[in-house]
C-alpha cells in the first residue's frame, strides 16, 4: 500500500488514512498511512481497532518477507553477515530496523518461551526486550475497547484473555486467529545503562501508548505487533514523560522444517524530524530478538537439571586434564567442573548458561551444550585423543605433546635468539621475547634484553594479540608487572591446524607507539618464528635421517 504525506497545499486522500472517516484539513506535515493514526482512539469501535490491528499485521508481514529477501540477496551479492541492519526510505521519510535468524528449535517451543501460563498476554516478550532489569511498567490503557472482539471480517479471532495457543480446527484453518489485542501503556527508564556511569544524569521517563495485535497467519506462522498511538487526545502527557509517536515493530515467527525463522521488523517515520529516542527503542528491540536463541538453551538447561535421567556422569576412565581436549590443567589453565556431566573441563570447553530458575550462571561443558542444542540425553564419556569427535580437540590434544618437545630443544631456541636480536635492533626497543604454551604453562624459549612478564604474554595467547602502548594507563591490568616495561606488544603464533602455540613478544621502558616500519618489522619476526617452529619438527626428522645414513 503506498505511503503518502499530508502538507498544508496538497491534503493526502482519505484513503491513504486506515479508518473509513475523511480527516480535517491538514494544517501541518503528519505522518499518514500506516504510521499514523488519523482518528480519535475513543472514536472507534472494537472491531474497527481489531480490523486495524488485522491490516498493520498484513502490512507488517509483507514489508519483513521483502526485507528477509533484500538481506538474502545482500548475502548472495556482497558477502554481506550483518545481524542487524538500519536502512531508510526518503521517499517515504521511514526508518527501518530489521534483524532475522534461524533457531534450531521447533516453533512449538519457541512460542513456549513468550506463552507460558504464568505471563500474561505477551508479557514475556516485553520482559526479554528489557532483560536488562531497567525499571518499566507496563498496564493496560485505560479504554473500554477491545481490540479482541470478533466482528464480521475474522469471525475467527479468540478473546485476549487466553493464555494458550490452541491448534486451529479445520474450519479456520484458513482464516486469520487472534490470539491477543488490546490498547496499553508502557513506561521505561530510557537512559538507565548511562546511569550507572554517570552520576548527575536523571533517567529520563518514556512511555509508549501502543496497539498490540499477535495472531496466527493463514499459512501457519504468528505475528507479533506493536504500533504507537499518535493521537494526541488519547493521552494527557505528564511533563516527566515524552511519548513516542509514529513508531511500529513486528516480529514473524516461521517454522522452517524443524527450525524456526525469527524475523524483526521496526521503523518509524520522521516526517517530524529524526527521532533518537524511537531509534534507540527500536535497536533495543532488535537485540532483545538476537538473545533468543540463548533463551531457548536456558529452558532446556531447566529440563535438564530437573530431569536427572537426562544427564549422567561418566567414570569409565579417569585421566589428568580436560575431558573435551585432553589438554592438561596449569595455573594459567584451571579446571572447572560441568554442572550436568560433573567432569573437569578447561575454561576454553565450557560456557556460562543462565536460565530463568536459577540466580547464578552455570557452567556447562561444550558436549552437554551440543546435546542440549539437539535435545538428546547426556551420557558421553571420555575418549582418548585418538578418537576425539571433534577435530578442534583433536588437534589440541596432538599438539601439547609437540609443544613440550619444542619447548627445550636447544638448536631452535639459538635460532630464535637470534631473530630476537635482530629484531630488537630493527625496532629500537629494549628487548624481544619468544614464549610458548605448554602444559605447565608459558614458557620461555628466547629472550633479549628483560623479560616483559607472564602476565602480558597470557594476555597476547588469549586475545590473539595485545597493544600496550603505556602499562600504568591499561586500567585492565592490575597484577604487579616489571618495572622495566612500560611499552609492550604481543602477537599469537598459531600451527598450520589453526592451534595457538604461543606467542612473540616486544617490550620498551618508555611508552611508546611503533611506526609504520616497526609494525612491519615485528610482524615479519613473528611470522618466521612462526615458520620456524611450524617446519621444526619435519627438519629435526629430516636431520635424524641423513645421520643414519
Amino acid at each position: 500500500m503506498p505511503i503518502g504525506l499530508s502538507t498544508p497545499t496538497q491534503p493526502a486522500h482519505h484513503s491513504m488514512y486506515w479508518s473509513s472517516r475523511k480527516p480535517a484539513a491538514a494544517t501541518t506535515t503528519t505522518a499518514s498511512g500506516p504510521w499514523g493514526f488519523s482518528s480519535n482512539i475513543a472514536d472507534l469501535s472494537a472491531s474497527q481497532l481489531g480490523r486495524r490491528g488485522r491490516k498493520l499485521g498484513r502490512y507488517m508481514h509483507a514489508a519483513i518477507q521483502r526485507e528477509n529477501d533484500a538481506v538474502q540477496l545482500k548475502r548472495v551479492q556482497y558477502g554481506s553477515r550483518a545481524k542487524v541492519s538500519i536502512t531508510a526510505d526518503s521517499k517515504a521519510h521511514v526508518q527501518y530496523v530489521h534483524c532475522a535468524q534461524v533457531l534450531p528449535a521447533s516453533i512449538d517451543e519457541v512460542l513456549r518461551l513468550f506463552w507460558t501460563p504464568q505471563w500474561t498476554s505477551s508479557d514475556a516478550l516485553w520482559h526479554a526486550v528489557f532483560a536488562d532489569d531497567t525499571a518499566y511498567v507496563r498496564s493496560v490503557a485505560q479504554s473500554d475497547a477491545s481490540c479482541a472482539e470478533p466482528d464480521a471480517e475474522a469471525s475467527s479471532s479468540s478473546s485476549s484473555s487466553s493464555t494458550t495457543i490452541s491448534t486451529p480446527t479445520a474450519h479456520h484453518a484458513h482464516a486469520t486467529e487472534t490470539l491477543a489485542a488490546g490498547l496499553h501503556r508502557l513506561r521505561y527508564e530510557e537512559s538507565a545503562r548511562t546511569a550507572r556511569f554517570v552520576t548527575k544524569s536523571k533517567p529520563k521517563m518514556k512511555e509508549l501508548l501502543y496497539l498490540e495485535h499477535f495472531a496466527r497467519l493463514d499459512d501457519g506462522s504468528y505475528i507479533w505487533l506493536v504500533k504507537s498511538i499518535d493521537d494526541p487526545d488519547a493521552l494527557v502527557l505528564t511533563p516527566l514523560v515524552r511519548r513516542l509517536q509514529n513508531l511500529m515493530m513486528a516480529c514473524h515467527i516461521q517454522a522452517v522444517g524443524d527450525r524456526t525463522r525469527l524475523s524483526f521488523l521496526g521503523g518509524y517515520c520522521f516526517v517530524d524530524g529524526l527521532q533518537d529516542a524511537a531509534k534507540r527503542f527500536l535497536l533495543r528491540a532488535a537485540d532483545a530478538w538476537e538473545h533468543i536463541p540463548r533463551l531457548v538453551v536456558g529452558t532446556r538447561l531447566a529440563d535438564y537439571l530437573v530431569e536427572p535421567a537426562l544427564h549422567e556422569a561418566g567414570d569409565s576412565s579417569v585421566q589428568d586434564g580436560c575431558r573435551v581436549c585432553l589438554t592438561g590443567f596449569s595455573v594459567f589453565l584451571p579446571a572447572v567442573v560441568c554442572r550436568l556431566c560433573d567432569h573437569d573441563v578447561c575454561a576454553s570447553c565450557s560456557v556460562l548458561e543462565t536460565t530463568r530458575q536459577t540466580p547464578i550462571a552455570l557452567r556447562v561443558c561444550a558436549t552437554c551444550v551440543d546435546a542440549i542444542k539437539v535435545w538428546s540425553p547426556i551420557r558421553h564419556r571420555r575418549r582418548p585423543a585418538q578418537i576425539l569427535s571433534s577435530p578442534v580437540a583433536r588437534r589440541r590434544a596432538c599438539s601439547s605433546a609437540q609443544l613440550h618437545a619444542l619447548s627445550s630443544d636447544l638448536e631452535l631456541a639459538i635460532l630464535l635468539q637470534i631473530m630476537a636480536a635482530i629484531t630488537v635492533k630493527a625496532i629500537a626497543c629494549s628487548s624481544a621475547s619468544v614464549h610458548l604454551a605448554t602444559r605447565d604453562g608459558v614458557r620461555l624459549v628466547a629472550i633479549i634484553g628483560p623479560a616483559p612478564g607472564d602476565a602480558l604474554v597470557a594476555r597476547a595467547i588469549d586475545a590473539g594479540g595485545s597493544i600496550v602502548d603505556d602499562v600504568l594507563d591499561d586500567m585492565t591490568l592490575s597484577l604487579p608487572l616489571p618495572a622495566d616495561v612500560r611499552f609492550y606488544r604481543g602477537q599469537a603464533i598459531y600451527l598450520s591446524n589453526g592451534v595457538c602455540i604461543g606467542a612473540v613478544s616486544v617490550a620498551d621502558a618508555a611508552p611508546r607507539r611503533l611506526d609504520a616500519p616497526g609494525v612491519e618489522h615485528f610482524e615479519a619476526f613473528a611470522e618466521t618464528a612462526a615458520r620456524l617452529i611450524r617446519a621444526w619438527p619435519s627438519m629435526i626428522v629430516t636431520k635424524q635421517r641423513s645421520s643414519c645414513r
